[in-house]
């Protein structure tokens, strides 16, 4: 046979070509053919993202065929995340939890919901009775954005002065910043770049944490705008071309004070003395010139670690109106982080770019706007706290009697992840409500299932744009996991609480929904029909130059807390941060079949090792195996691995990170951690 093709190759490999061309054909014609015969269903993403997507689930016979992106929403036009796009697997995973389970002697046994629930009514009825309200405990994380998860705060609140979480681990301190400075922690509208001749992105990688994003950055680019990238560790792909200006680890703050400086300058301001009028147009500018001024343009530029030219780049981006602050998610996750923030929104201030199209100083959409909030009992001042970056600490001092964890995973999400595990475990009685296995359902003496978003009826917000809409179950819940609101409500009949907590998700929805937001047309009714942009926010934030601070006018910050002392022990900066296969801690695939996390670090800061040896990473509070990954992109000195890993399967990046709050907000400085890399044994 190899002789009949001899002189005849590229004929014969012509036809082998057509008939894998035909083949492939076929198998796109067939899987066209599917698609085409799914009914397609519209819900939302409730993930804690902030592109709050919407999508279409495909259907046929009852089950889930396939899922994609909503054309018709403004933002998501079509494309999902590769979390997202896989969700459907999350479904069926082998880590789902499907039915009650409860701790018999040390191990778990499936259970009814009766005996599941009549047991915890019974642990809480009697802790209440003989402890009091103080002993009992409730956290509900940002696992699912819906709006109905408030439900938990309202149950737990109408039994006394129970204790709760407080302190917010993600955006806390730049919330508190920003509304120190406005009186609001608000955006203008996302379309509202269109307008900007500058966009600087500090702190903030859109390619990983915001990819709906890039396509708005494109089209700016392409129409001339100048694009600037403020970040420590090189943004993820995806960016039109940008300058990028690359400050040393924690030193954002004073990169951010050398341009003010430059700022007050070009205005005619000089060391004591303000520039003329503008006393009248700050709080705090007499402080804030003080800091600014202690140092010189150079020096705060080689304390950042940058040249005196990107620093003056910045001041002339701002300067050239209108120009865009995007703040990211993560600079405020520092002992400073509530300083940065605020330095960084004194330059907005400064350049007169708050309150005009194009510009503003933009950290959070406020997702919860268009909802009520008095729907839980206020706080009895008689409650008493849990602060969530310290939670392992606290557990340690004084655990409560009886403790309800739903929408979180403290234990992989936490600071110092080995205490928060050993705090758990001293709960006399933990219940924890989630649809998948995780660290913390392996520490509960109950765990209940729980329904995911596509088996969910909710309706939630976003914080990275303005539009609200609705989930619906594409599915029928899975197994016998309940929906969150049929689980209080269950909880309720047994503690004599039905009345309070009864309704439909449907009637819920309705009841949370503003009054004056359904007068402006967004309804359960228009919210039936697709995605409804909030009517009460503002298209230019500050547009008439007023401000909802006590003077209306906005505040500048007026200390400046100098940076945290290094320890040459640990000479490595450890960024953990988020990853294109996880959503917090949802990994997309079963996380038991990974290997160690992967740590990127420049060749010349790890001397002595090769490109993927295994390792140990080892800070103040713990010790973490990973994979050494040479990238030669990243600066010296510093180490990058993924947040929200297992600690069970000794891929928490968090047991590295020690219990440290932020100055503002309750956060937890999670970035200012510092490691040293050892022989893994």
């Amino acid at each position: 046979m190899r002789g009949n093709c001899r002189g005849r190759g590229n004929r014969c490999s012509v036809k082998v070509r057509l008939a894998f061309d035909l083949w492939d054909l076929l198998l796109f014609t067939d899987k066209l053919m599917d698609l085409m015969t799914l009914s397609w269903i519209r819900t939302a993403c409730s993930r804690d993202c902030p592109d709050g997507c919407s999508l279409l689930v495909g259907l046929r016979e009852g089950k889930i065929w396939g899922i994609k992106g909503d054309p018709g929403h403004p933002i998501t036009k079509g494309f999902l995340c590769a979390r997202t796009g896989r969700f459907p697997d999350r479904l069926v995973a082998k880590s789902r939890i499907l039915s009650p389970l409860l701790r018999r002697g040390g191990e778990f046994v499936e259970v009814s919901w009766d005996d599941a629930l009549g047991r915890i009514a019974e642990e809480l009825k009697d802790c209440l009775d003989f402890w009091g309200p103080k002993e009992v405990a409730f956290y509900c994380g940002g696992g699912s954005l819906g709006i109905l998860m408030g439900l938990t705060k309202r149950l737990f609140r109408l039994l006394g002065p129970v204790t709760e979480c407080v302190g917010d681990i993600c955006g806390g301190a730049g919330d508190e910043a920003q509304i120190q400075d406005f009186g609001i922690n608000e955006s203008s509208d996302f379309f509202d770049l269109r307008q900007s001749k500058n966009i600087i992105l500090w702190g903030k990688n859109p390619g990983v944490a915001n990819i709906h994003l890039l396509p708005l950055l494109k089209e700016r680019v392409r129409a001339g705008a100048g694009l600037f990238s403020v970040n420590p560790v090189p943004p993820a792909s995806g960016l039109p071309a940008f300058e990028a200006i690359v400050p040393r680890p924690g030193r954002d703050l004073e990169l951010a004070l050398g341009v003010g400086r430059l700022l007050l300058e070009s205005a005619g301001g000089r060391e004591g003395k303000a520039p003329e009028g503008w006393a009248m147009r700050f709080d705090g500018l007499e402080g804030y010139m003080e800091c600014a001024f202690r140092e010189t343009v150079s020096g705060w530029a080689a304390q950042a670690g940058v040249s005196r030219g990107e620093v003056e780049a910045l001041a002339q981006a701002l300067l050239d109106q209108p120009c865009a602050l995007l703040i990211g998610w993560g600079l405020q996750r520092r002992q400073r982080g509530g300083a940065t923030v605020r330095a960084l929104d004194a330059l907005s201030a400064l350049s007169g770019n708050l309150g005009i199209p194009g510009g503003g100083a933009s950290y959070n959409f406020g997702r919860r706007s268009a909802f009520r909030k008095d729907l839980a009992p206020k706080r009895d001042t008689h409650s008493k706290d849990l602060r969530l970056p310290l939670l392992g600490r606290d557990l340690a001092a004084s655990p409560p009697r009886f403790f309800w964890i739903s929408a979180a995973n403290p234990v992989a999400m936490l600071p110092d992840s080995a205490s928060v595990a050993r705090g758990l475990e001293k709960v006399p009685f933990l219940v924890v409500v989630d649809s998948h296995e995780t660290d913390t359902t392996r520490r509960a003496d109950v765990v209940l299932p729980v329904a995911t978003m596509l088996e969910t009826e909710d309706v939630c917000g976003a914080y990275g744009h303005h539009w609200v809409q609705k989930m619906v179950p594409v599915i029928p819940p899975m197994g016998e996991a309940k929906t969150e609101l049929e689980i209080l409500q269950s909880l309720a009949a047994r503690l004599g609480l039905e009345n309070e907590m009864s309704g439909s998700a449907r009637e819920w929805i309705d009841r949370f929904l503003r009054e004056d937001v359904k007068a402006q047309g967004l309804s359960l009714q228009t919210l039936d029909q697709g995605p409804v942009r909030n009517p009460l926010a503002p298209e230019i934030l500050f547009k008439n130059g007023c401000f909802p601070t006590s003077s209306g006018r906005p505040q500048l910050p007026t200390l400046y807390p100098p940076p945290p002392k290094g320890d040459t022990h640990f000479p490595l900066a450890l960024f953990s941060n988020s990853h294109r296969k996880s959503q917090s801690s949802q990994w997309v695939g079963e996380e038991s079949e990974f290997g160690p996390l992967e740590a990127r670090v420049h060749p010349s800061s790890a001397e002595g090792w090769e490109h993927g040896a295994t390792v140990a990473l080892v800070s103040s509070v713990g010790r973490l195996r990973v994979k050494l990954v040479f990238d030669s992109s990243l600066q010296e000195g510093i180490v990058c691995v993924p947040k929200g890993g297992s600690l069970d399967l000794g891929r928490a990046a968090n047991v590295l990170v020690p219990a440290v709050e932020t100055d503002l907000g309750g956060g937890a400085a999670y970035l200012d951690t510092w490691v040293r890399i050892e022989r893994f044994e």
